[in-house]
Formats: C-alpha cells, structure tokens, sequence
C-alpha cells in the first residue's frame, strides 16, 4: 500500500520546488540556485541512505522528498544551456549513483557489523538492491566524466546529462 510513497514525495517535491527555485535563481543568481539545490541532492541522498540502512521508511521517504527537491533545482541546467550556447557556453549536468568515499565505505562497514553480513553482501542486498550494476561508483569515474566536459570534444554538448547510476535509472 505504501510502496508508491517514496516516489509520489519526491514527485510532489519536485513539483512544488520547481517555481520557488526559478524565483530564487532570478533572485540570486543561478549559480547560487544551483548551489542550494546540490544541498538538497546531498542532503537527500544522505538521509534516503540512512533510511535504507537503518531500515526507517519514513527516514527514507524524507530522503526522496529532500532529493525531490534537488531535482526541482537541478533540472535549470537546462534553462543555462538554452541561454549561454549562443555565447559558447554549456551547461551538463553528472548525475552519480553511490560514489565510493570514506563516509560511504564507513556506513557499509557499520552495515557489516549490525547485520552480520559481508561487505560485498551489504552492497548487493542493502544499498543497490534497485541497482543492476552491483557496485559503487568509483571517483575517478565522476572526475573522468567533469573531465570530458571540460575538454573542446564535448563542445557541442549542453542542456544534457551524463548518468552514472548503474543503470538504476533504466529501471
């Protein structure tokens, strides 16, 4: 019966963020907008993860609402791109999955621990369940991406995302 709500609180997130957010770029600059709204990705993420790891649904939920309205600010990029190509400037966006840092890599170990399971085993049936790709995201994965980015062979690419979820979006 709940299953849904996860995704209807980022949805209804994501729908009440999206004017809110487009007058506070107009406000602040979208610089700083976009800065916001990576708050509320990290933020998101962070307490979704907790929810999963702490077996918490509403902890969760919250997650989703919070990653909700990081979508609601983060999907502007686009807005960027449309106005600064005339110009030659683009605007991408990387959209990561779970990338391997100390914090992740302490919760999987504290994971570990709380429920007797392997590291490896705590990844597969805990973290990226919803994952096909049973693995974390390495940095220099993230970092390569921003790379091709910056370099002249992506000039010609903007409003667009590079996802590196594996392949939890395609889902």
């Amino acid at each position: 019966m709940y299953a849904t709500l996860p995704l209807a609180a980022q949805q209804l997130a994501v729908m009440s963020t999206i004017v809110p957010a487009s007058m506070l770029m107009a406000r602040i600059g979208r610089r700083a907008g976009f800065t916001i709204g990576a708050c509320f990705g990290i933020a998101g993420t962070s307490v979704a993860t907790l929810g999963v790891l702490w077996s918490s649904f509403p902890l969760f939920c919250l997650g989703m609402a919070l990653n909700g309205s990081y979508i609601g600010f983060s999907i502007f990029f686009r807005f960027a791109a449309l106005e600064g190509a005339g110009k030659g400037v683009t605007s991408n966006c990387i959209n990561p999955g779970y990338v391997r840092t100390p914090l992740v890599e302490k919760q999987i170990a504290e994971q570990a621990a709380v429920h007797g399971l392997p590291e490896d085993e705590v990844l597969a049936k805990i973290m990226l369940t919803s994952s096909p790709v049973k693995r974390l995201i390495e940095p220099a994965e993230v970092a390569a991406a921003a790379a091709f980015l910056c370099s002249s062979t992506s000039n010609s690419m903007t409003g667009s995302q590079i996802v590196l979820d594996g392949g939890w979006g395609a889902r």
